[in-house]
């Protein structure tokens, strides 16, 4: 908060007494259709939402002429009701992509890189499809770039120095996927054999993938591992929105995460996300996992449910090495407790905090293990390692 402040200083500092119009953009923009008086607070002239690569010289150009093409822009914002039904509202200090024409780049007017990215990410693809009910990702229509786009993606931040691939995703195993999300190996490892491929790239990951995956096709997994090059001295890390551990949850809020796995038939949500990790870890994949307290409908059980599933996760070993993977507990928070700015006040019942002590025991425990492990025969150092952590903790 204190960078974005510093910046948003420096901006009207730069144009005080000048024309220069102020406009931000970006997925959190959705905050200030809430939070109205933050518009005011930093001076903001305009808040564009929505994807931007291929109309945002336009957009700069209509604004200085204050003559905005209703055929490719909307005065107002897109939002969602209760249900996540999509609803429009007009408003003057927000300006959206056009709701059905151009509501989206298409894949050619999506133009590529010409200098390094940040930490070397390259965008392999769009959207998700899954449609868990939380998430405004899923409701973007699916793109994938060609092997040929993102490999010379990679090749500009490979000759700007970065070693690493990082292959930016929704859903990095949905990937030209075929009926019910059934993985294309094919595709995917054309893909990766392709970034591999690249002089001066030693390593890449996914930013996204589901769980369910390796849970279903180990053998893809291992197969992608090899191509990888993953190892105990090089993991593969990726995050994987887990959510829950209750069955009923899980099918409430996202019935088609499992997919082409289904909860009952293929077991229970534990089980399939048991089995995923058991997968990964075995072939050195390292999973950072989301879990939410405070979804509609969730009782004690179900949070009792999720304590159950990251306590066993925690306790599990394959070929004697202890499962791998982090947990990041988060609240679901009401829109309308945003906007009265009650965020602080009642909002973790006994049950939602054991999930946040559930979370962090294994954090603690995971990162006193990588960090001896990781200190080569040095005490002092591993233990420098965990009073790190432990600072980490007390200041979140």
């Amino acid at each position: 908060r204190r960078d974005w402040d510093t910046l948003i200083t420096k901006i009207n500092a730069a144009r005080a007494g000048k024309k220069a119009k102020l406009i931000v953009g970006g997925p959190g923009v959705w905050e200030f259709t809430i939070l109205r008086d933050e518009i005011d607070k930093y001076g903001f002239d305009y808040i564009f939402q929505g994807e931007s690569d291929d109309i945002l010289p336009i957009l700069f150009e209509q604004i200085v002429e204050d003559d905005l093409d209703p055929s490719i822009f909307q005065r107002g914002f897109m939002s969602y009701d209760d249900n996540f039904r999509k609803i429009t509202k007009k408003d003057d200090l927000f300006i959206a992509r056009g709701y059905s024409k151009m509501a989206y780049p298409r894949l050619e007017e999506i133009p590529k890189i010409v200098n390094p990215s940040v930490k070397g990410m390259v965008e392999v693809m769009r959207g998700c499809g899954i449609g868990c009910d939380f998430c405004e990702v899923t409701l973007r229509p699916l793109r994938y770039q060609s092997t040929e786009y993102i490999m010379d993606e990679v090749k500009v931040n490979a000759d700007a120095g970065f070693p690493n691939a990082w292959l930016h995703s929704d859903e990095i195993f949905a990937y030209k996927h075929g009926n019910m999300y059934v993985p294309n190996e094919d595709a995917l490892q054309e893909m990766l054999s392709g970034v591999m491929s690249i002089k001066g790239i030693k390593s890449a990951n996914p930013t996204h993938g589901r769980i369910s995956i390796p849970a279903g096709y180990p053998e893809m997994l291992e197969h992608l591992s090899k191509t990888l090059k993953a190892g105990p001295r090089n993991w593969i890390g990726l995050q994987t929105g887990v959510e829950t551990g209750s069955d009923e949850l899980a099918k409430k809020h996202m019935p088609n995460k499992t997919l082409p796995l289904k909860i009952g038939p293929d077991g229970s949500w534990q089980e399939i996300v048991w089995q995923g990790v058991y997968v990964e870890t075995k072939n050195y994949w390292r999973p950072a996992f989301t879990i939410q307290v405070g979804q509609s409908g969730e009782t004690p059980e179900d949070n009792w449910d999720t304590i159950a599933m990251i306590n066993r996760l925690s306790n599990s070993f394959v070929n004697d090495r202890s499962f791998e993977f982090s947990v990041t507990p988060l609240i679901n928070v009401p829109l309308g407790r945003i906007k009265s700015k009650t965020l602080n006040k009642d909002m973790l019942t006994l049950d939602m905090m054991a999930v946040y002590y559930a979370s962090y025991r294994h954090l603690a425990k995971m990162a006193t293990k990588d960090g001896f492990r990781d200190a080569t025969g040095n005490f002092m150092q591993g233990l420098d390692r965990i009073h790190s952590l432990a600072w980490w903790l007390y200041d979140a």
